[in-house]
């Protein structure tokens, strides 16, 4: 079981992503700018974690990735979809709270 940190998990790729990650069982920490759209989009469900995130702000980015670990214990996947992330620092975790990542998903990278 992985936990994915996806950004812009309230609709689109994002939100799509985060289905098919809890349909296989593994664990979602779905960020929005209102996490109440994310709960809307995928329903309650024990391995999702809908968090507050506006991914210009550095600080929240740390909060967010802080409340991941606290509650699922570490962060294998991080998929920066909101296209405000990709590029910023603040989202590689590691240097900035302690937290690895196993891996780094960047749309942008990928081959479609």
């Amino acid at each position: 079981m992985k936990t994915w940190f996806i950004t812009g998990a309230s609709r689109g790729f994002g939100a799509r992503i985060a289905e098919l990650a809890l349909a296989q069982g593994d664990n979602v920490v779905a960020s929005a700018r209102n996490p109440r759209t994310v709960t809307e989009r995928l329903g309650d469900h024990p391995n999702l974690l809908p968090i507050v995130l506006d991914v210009t702000d550095g600080e929240q980015a740390k909060a967010a990735a802080n409340a991941a670990v606290e509650h699922f214990g570490r962060i294998d996947v991080l998929l920066k979809w909101a296209p405000a992330a990709r590029g910023r620092d603040h989202f590689r975790f590691a240097p900035h709270c302690g937290h690895p990542v196993d891996r780094t998903l960047i749309p942008e990278a990928a081959v479609l």
